[in-house]
C-alpha cells in the first residue's frame, strides 16, 4: 500500500520535472465568465471556492449549483495555472495535480472528449447560475448534450452527489494553502489582501 502511494508520488513528481511537464502550448485555458462586468471567481478565488466545496462535502450534496460552480474553478484554474504568469511561483506538482484533477472531473462528468474548456467552464458557471434560479430550462441550456454527455439530467445528478475527485481536493487545497502560508508569513505574493 505504500509503495503505491509512493510510486504515484513519484509519477507526479516526474512529470512536474524538467522535460516531462505539460508545455503551454498543450494547454487549453478558458476565461472566466463575467456578470455585470466581473469575473464570477478571480484567480485566488477560483481556489478557494474549489478548495473550500470540495474540501466539505456538506457544501455539494444536494447543491449542483455549489458543485458546478467548484468544478469550472477546477477546470478553469488547469489551464490558468499553466499559461498565466500569475501563477509562476505555483509548486509543479500541484499544477500537474490540478491537470489530472481536470481529468477526473471531466470523466465524472462526461464531458466530451472534444469539448474545450471555455464550453465546459462557460456551461457549468451557467449552470449554476440557473439552479440558483431554480430555472430547468436554463440547466438545460447550460448543459448541453454535445459537451455534457449525461444531458442536463444525468448531469444534475452528478453534480447533486459529486464523487470524491482526489486531485482535483489536493491540489485546490495544496494550492490555497501555498496562497496562505505566504499572506500569514508576511508575503506580499499572490493571494495576499
Amino acid at each position: 500500500m505504500m509503495r503505491s502511494r509512493y510510486a504515484g508520488l513519484a509519477l507526479v513528481l516526474g512529470l512536474a520535472g524538467c522535460g516531462h511537464g505539460v508545455t503551454t502550448s498543450e494547454v487549453d485555458r478558458a476565461i472566466m465568465p463575467q456578470v455585470a462586468g466581473v469575473p464570477v471567481l478571480s484567480p485566488e478565488g477560483a481556489v478557494g471556492y474549489a478548495a473550500y466545496s470540495l474540501g466539505h462535502r456538506s457544501t455539494t450534496v444536494g447543491q449542483p449549483a455549489n458543485s458546478a460552480l467548484a468544478l469550472a474553478a477546477v477546470d478553469y484554474l488547469a489551464g490558468d495555472f499553466y499559461t498565466n504568469f500569475h501563477w509562476f511561483a505555483v509548486p509543479g506538482q500541484d499544477k500537474v495535480m490540478m491537470m489530472l484533477g481536470r481529468g477526473e472531473m471531466r470523466t465524472a462528468l462526461g464531458i466530451a472528449p472534444f469539448a474545450t474548456s471555455q464550453q465546459v467552464v462557460n456551461g457549468l458557471v451557467a449552470a449554476s447560475e440557473a439552479y440558483r434560479a431554480n430555472d430547468p430550462v436554463a440547466v438545460a441550456a447550460a448543459l448541453p448534450p454535445n459537451v455534457f454527455t449525461l444531458g442536463p439530467d444525468g448531469t444534475t445528478r452528478v453534480l447533486s452527489n459529486l464523487p470524491t475527485l482526489v486531485n482535483a481536493n489536493t491540489a485546490a487545497q495544496a494550492v490555497e494553502g501555498f496562497l496562505n502560508f505566504g499572506c500569514i508569513n508576511g508575503g506580499s505574493g499572490m493571494g495576499c489582501g
